[in-house]
């Protein structure tokens, strides 16, 4: 069945396109087919159109604000993880031991300062809001950079709660 939807999708493709197909059925795995070639006869009538690279490898936004999901080089908190673990774990008060994990999602400003700090998962309210009030605590983290230029960067942490 498998076989032959992909058969039927690649006579679709080279009708579409005008391409030629050449497939190899593997005899030990009937049901895996090989495309070993396509070649489209005629270019100008692909669905798909690929445009050549630019010579600025650069990434560049005119939003000075535009906030990165990935930059060039991360931000973090000064010490490292281990530092940032200690941080939250010196100053989160978990007055019903709750356990679990609060997922925390904040943006890293330009000057590493924490802003729009949400909770994504807590498994209480209270941890929740204790998790944010803990960040909102954090001191000043190195800014994510891109283009070599700080930026805004979305950051998102897990916060284990332990036994104390």
């Amino acid at each position: 069945m498998k076989k032959t939807l992909l058969l039927a999708a690649l006579t679709f493709f080279v009708i579409k396109s005008n391409a030629q197909v050449s497939t190899k059925t593997d005899t030990a795995h009937p049901q895996v087919v090989h495309v070993k070639d396509i070649v489209i006869t005629q270019p100008n009538d692909a669905d798909i159109n690929i445009d050549a690279p630019n010579n600025d490898s650069k990434v560049s936004s005119n939003n000075p604000n535009q906030i990165y999901a990935a930059v060039e080089k991360e931000p973090y908190f000064i010490g490292g993880p281990v530092a940032l673990n200690k941080f939250i774990h010196e100053n989160l008060k978990n007055p019903n031991d709750v356990l679990g994990r609060v997922i925390v999602t904040f943006i890293v400003e330009k000057d590493g300062s924490l802003s729009d700090i949400k909770v994504l998962r807590s498994p209480a309210d209270d941890v929740a809001a204790e998790a944010i009030r803990v960040l909102k605590l954090c001191p000043k983290w190195n800014p994510g950079v891109q283009n070599e230029k700080p930026v805004r960067v979305q950051y998102t942490i897990s916060v284990p709660l332990v036994d104390k």
